[in-house]
């Protein structure tokens, strides 16, 4: 999306000074005041606290037909498997994860979900940093600290939330999910400004993704001939300047009404969760979400002196909260159709990283640093 302008002071970084520093008001430590950028910040990476494991088993009467259709289960001492756990396909229990059975608890090589970033898409970021304007060293810091944490994961393929801005769809088609099965795609089909690039797609990956969600009650369309415009291709200039990680694109219709439910999303999410979790090949996949939280683009709420602007950026900073505080539920349950409105007519992009947020346990993010005059942040979480 396009930025408003650059006045303001309005970057907000999360993430302690110290353990006995206080978050919402800065004080304790020497650090960064949220609100008013003052101070000398010490950045620390949270360390997520211990989860909670949960076992993925098939439901009984979905067992044969859909066997990626699950219940989460709690996994604590003592917990028991339901007597319609698949034990003879010599499945079990440990450390949370599926194992073969058979003289030993060897572990079965699966796939699993190794951690997830959320960042902005804004298609003037790139020439920006490029022409060295004020703006560029601040953006190439938050940009490397989400690429720092991807690197440090080692994905083998990058899941990619993206909701499509009139370039891919229109009126043609305007599928509420799809999942883009092509070898390859190009980009951006939107501003010639921007660097082209062609980023390969695990297309292997990712009709089997499409066709495990389809299995799993989730009518995910399939797309095999498109390209990527700069929500995709912005990120991927940042984050893997190489492309050299093939990437399965997601889209979410959260710009086109009627948009999904914010539940809708998240369940999206953990749908692709399990599927991950029970493919045969053992991939390492990470998760990224693109968009802004609060985004108004060429409407009556733009700002007064730009095209764009940031209808509620109260909105904004109680998404940068809950995510802070790792309560996904209450920002599931409070991002209402009504509420992403209120944010603004691509207000409707949060839903990529409620979808995102969906793959893994809740937790506090590694990273979590925010540009509120932009209605916009970056995180990093590590799930593995």
């Amino acid at each position: 999306m396009e930025i408003p302008d650059e006045r303001g002071h309005g970057r907000t970084r999360i993430g302690p000074g110290g353990p006995d520093r206080d978050r919402r008001t800065g004080t304790g430590r020497p650090g960064r005041d949220r609100r008013t950028g003052s101070g000398d910040f010490a950045l620390v990476r949270h360390q997520p606290p211990a989860r909670v494991k949960y076992l993925l088993i098939p439901p009984r009467h979905h067992a044969e037909r859909h066997p990626y259709h699950t219940h989460m289960i709690r996994a604590g001492d003592g917990a028991r498997q339901p007597k319609f756990a698949p034990q003879a396909a010599g499945l079990t229990a440990a450390a949370g994860r599926p194992t073969l059975e058979g003289g030993g608890r060897e572990e079965r090589r699966v796939g699993q979900i190794v951690g997830a970033a959320g960042v902005p898409h804004t298609p003037h970021f790139p020439g920006i940093v490029r022409r060295g304007e004020p703006l560029g060293r601040e953006l190439e810091r938050l940009y490397g600290e989400v690429a720092g944490a991807l690197r440090e994961l080692a994905p083998d393929v990058l899941i990619v939330f993206t909701s499509d801005h009139y370039n891919t769809f229109f009126v043609e088609s305007v599928p509420i999910f799809s999942i883009g099965v092509a070898e390859s795609a190009a980009g951006p089909s939107d501003y010639a400004e921007l660097p082209r690039c062609e980023a390969r797609i695990d297309a292997g990956f990712a009709r089997r993704l499409q066709a495990e969600l389809v299995r799993a009650e989730f009518d995910v369309g399939m797309s095999q001939e498109f390209e990527l415009d700069h929500a995709v291709t912005v990120p991927l200039h940042f984050l893997t300047p190489g492309l050299d990680v093939p990437i399965v694109p997601v889209f979410v219709s959260g710009l086109m009404p009627p948009i999904p439910l914010s539940r809708r999303c998240h369940a999206l999410g953990a749908a692709i969760r399990a599927v991950v979790e029970e493919d045969p090949a053992p991939t390492r996949v990470a998760v990224l979400a693109s968009g802004s939280f609060s985004l108004e683009i060429g409407g009556p709420r733009i700002s007064a002196d730009s095209h764009t602007g940031v209808p509620d950026p109260r909105w904004a900073e109680r998404v940068l909260t809950l995510l802070d505080a790792a309560e996904v539920g209450k920002l599931v349950a409070e991002a209402s159709e009504e509420q992403l409105a209120r944010a603004g007519n691509a207000g409707g992009e949060l839903l990529d990283w409620i979808a995102m947020l969906g793959t893994f346990d809740p937790r506090a993010p590694a990273f979590l640093e925010a540009q509120e005059r932009f209605g916009h942040a970056y995180a990093a979480w590590r799930v593995t």
